[in-house]
């Protein structure tokens, strides 16, 4: 995958918005040759280990498939993993020296209900606000809308001095992005999948840095 980098301008601007809001949005990030190859090793997978490698449940979905430690599956994920526009927005928010965290993928089936507000990095523990630990990159592999369930986020969240509590109702809206796009959400936004009723499934990447 060979694509020119970001400006420092653009690179700049999205570290803003996820110091300022707990995430951003970058259109156009995923080459449509390359998400043809990811959407075939996805056909694959669903071939190998059907119906993902979770069970069913409450929070991961119960029509939701999600394929994890896709390092380990094929080629096409270390390039997944690499992305140069991912890692040089990474650089300004998680400082030097990130590490891939989870690689895993989230085909979000119609039907599929909300997924409960909640951050990725609550299970560490530590008193908030507090330095950037996690930073979660979405890849929208189909259209990311209100009605095909996009990630709804709380924004300005991760600025908050506490954990969500999720039995509670938050303010939040959704991510809309075309398919191709990458949404960043750091890991102490809150956040969760949202409603899909579209007819269609809403088919994402979730690669987690720390």
């Amino acid at each position: 995958m060979t694509m020119p980098l970001l400006s420092a301008t653009d690179v700049k601007r999205h570290a803003d918005n996820i110091a300022k809001d707990g995430f951003s949005v970058m259109p156009g990030a995923i080459d449509p040759a390359f998400s043809r190859e990811i959407n075939d090793e996805l056909d694959r997978l669903a071939r190998v280990r059907p119906g993902g490698d979770i069970p069913p449940a409450p929070f991961s979905g119960q029509v939701t498939r999600r394929w994890f430690d896709l390092l380990n599956d094929g080629d096409i994920w270390q390039r997944v993993a690499i992305h140069p526009w991912i890692l040089q927005v990474l650089q300004p928010v998680l400082g030097e020296g990130f590490l891939l965290s989870t690689m895993g993928s989230a085909v979000v089936g119609d039907g599929e209900l909300a997924q409960p507000i909640h951050v990725d990095d609550g299970v560490y523990g530590f008193p908030r606000p507090h330095p950037n630990l996690v930073c979660n990159t979405m890849w929208a592999l189909t259209d990311f809308t209100e009605e095909t369930g996009a990630t709804r986020v709380v924004p300005g969240s991760n600025t908050w001095d506490a954990d969500p509590d999720m039995k509670q109702r938050y303010a939040s809206i959704p991510v809309e992005m075309p398919a191709g796009s990458i949404a960043f959400v750091v890991g102490s936004c809150y956040h969760g999948a949202g409603h899909n009723r579209s007819g269609k499934d809403r088919v994402a990447l979730t690669i987690n840095y720390c």
